[in-house]
């Protein structure tokens, strides 16, 4: 491009992301705009965990020491930054930062976007009688955070009152690098076109290194996963951009990597990608004949996340999932960084080792025998109100009374998982469920020790 551009790098997909990826940046991406996406539905849950305890806290504090030490290289430069990072604290975060560059001998212009917060509006949303959008649930008795997700215009708005720097709370991802388009070159809130180009730049590049190849199939062509290049997007006034990442990195460019970005931002093509089959649904006797119907996929990488897999599906599996209501049935998003391709394929390999094994056959066979132990539990102890689970996944349902099913408190929770930790069978309690999940190689004295061992517990508890 010939014409005046504006050139934009992101340094954080998820709150946690590679501190490294500023110093790339600033260092040799030569930017115009540095820009974060830090949070996520189980971010915000975190963060108001934490101003929950501190009316301090509530934002994400290693933005503030991650940027810190470039501060006075970012004002050198003229970068300006544009991040999420306020979480249900922005102005929290406002201060911190403010902090820190005073500590640093750096003059800069810090705002806070505020006015995602809606916490103050609950009881009117309640008396409203809005419910939970996808399941119909009731408004929540009780409410940690209550927030809007905000667009682009007030960050454009921020930057042109002079601010350096922008700190938001919940707005939309793509956000941070639509409102520093929007603020040069001008855009106005009905330029669909050139806010629609913005917005697909802000995509691509807000998850950062899964949009340089992180989140590419053909993973085994991507090199330098040790040094994986951050995005960076050069716009035209027009809204024509250029995706690239910072040179001499790692990572691959090209149409076919930065299209199933595309696409994994999408959410659901065609009912296809993006839906997770997970042990929850299925038994893993049924994982494996689910093969030719359920693909692995690499959705998504950033630099030191575990390596969990995300799955490409059919259409019979699609329709199964959405004929089931229940909790088993549903079908989650799961995380902007959770799927990195070398998971993936150790996935296929672990699957293909599992059913040359038969550990599938052994644990279906066992599956059976637990659910049958554990039906003998229920009608023996009236603390057991029900028996859930598929396979080897199973849990028991601990009532004070069955009539009502009134659940069980936590007092007779934590005796039940105390007494049978202490018999040799640990239990996850969730609510009033006990949770279990043994190996698949199982066996049948393994069966009969787990129920003695859950057994001894509801003894315990009387």
């Amino acid at each position: 491009m010939t014409e005046r551009t504006v050139r934009i790098g992101c340094a954080s997909g998820f709150w946690g992301d590679t501190p490294e990826a500023i110093g790339q940046l600033v260092t040799k991406g030569d930017i115009d705009y540095l820009v974060f996406d830090y949070l996520a539905e189980i971010t915000m849950s975190l963060v108001a965990r934490a101003r929950a305890k501190s009316p301090e806290a509530g934002y994400a504090p290693d933005f503030v020491q991650a940027l810190a030490p470039f501060l006075p290289e970012i004002r050198r430069k003229g970068i300006k930054v544009v991040a999420n990072a306020g979480g249900v604290n922005p102005r929290g975060c406002r201060e911190a930062l403010a902090r820190a560059a005073e500590a640093a001998g750096v003059r800069i212009s810090i705002g806070a976007v505020l006015g995602d917060d809606l916490m103050d509006q609950a009881e009117k949303m309640r008396a409203a009688g809005i419910t939970e959008m996808f399941s119909g649930a009731p408004f929540p008795d009780r409410l940690m955070s209550t927030n809007a997700y905000l667009g682009a215009r007030p960050i454009a708005a921020a930057l042109a009152a002079g601010a350096d720097i922008v700190v938001t709370g919940r707005c939309v991802d793509s956000a941070v690098a639509l409102g520093p388009l929007m603020h040069e070159f001008g855009w106005g809130d009905e330029d669909w076109d050139r806010l629609s180009q913005g917005s697909l730049a802000g995509h691509l590049i807000e998850c950062g290194p899964q949009g340089t190849g992180g989140n590419f199939t053909d993973w085994q062509e991507v090199p330098g996963w040790d040094d994986m290049g951050m995005p960076i997007v050069e716009v035209a006034q027009d809204g024509r951009f250029i995706m690239t990442k910072t040179p001499d990195t790692g990572g691959l460019v090209v149409p076919a990597s930065v299209g199933e970005q595309m696409l994994y931002e999408i959410g659901d093509p065609q009912r296809a990608v993006g839906r997770a089959v997970g042990a929850q649904q299925y038994s893993y006797a049924e994982m494996a004949a689910l093969v030719s119907e359920a693909h692995l996929l690499g959705i998504g990488a950033a630099v030191a996340v575990a390596t969990i897999g995300a799955t490409l599906i059919g259409e019979a599996v699609a329709d199964a999932f959405e004929a089931d209501t229940t909790t088993f049935g549903s079908i989650g998003h799961g995380y902007t960084y959770s799927g990195h391709p070398v998971g993936c394929a150790a996935g296929i390999a672990a699957l293909a080792e599992t059913r040359r094994l038969k550990l599938d056959e052994n644990a279906a066979a066992r599956g059976k025998d637990l659910a049958q132990a554990l039906a003998a539990l229920k009608a023996k102890n009236a603390l057991v109100g029900d028996v859930r689970g598929k396979g080897l996944m199973a849990a028991l349902e601990l009532v004070a009374d069955r009539d009502s099913k009134k659940p069980a408190d936590k007092k007779t929770m934590a005796k039940v998982a105390g007494a049978a930790y202490e018999a040799g069978v640990m239990l996850r309690v969730s609510g009033n469920n006990l949770i279990l999940s043994p190996p698949l190689i199982l066996t049948s004295l393994d069966v009969k020790a787990i129920a003695d061992g859950i057994d001894a517990g509801l003894s315990a508890a009387g």
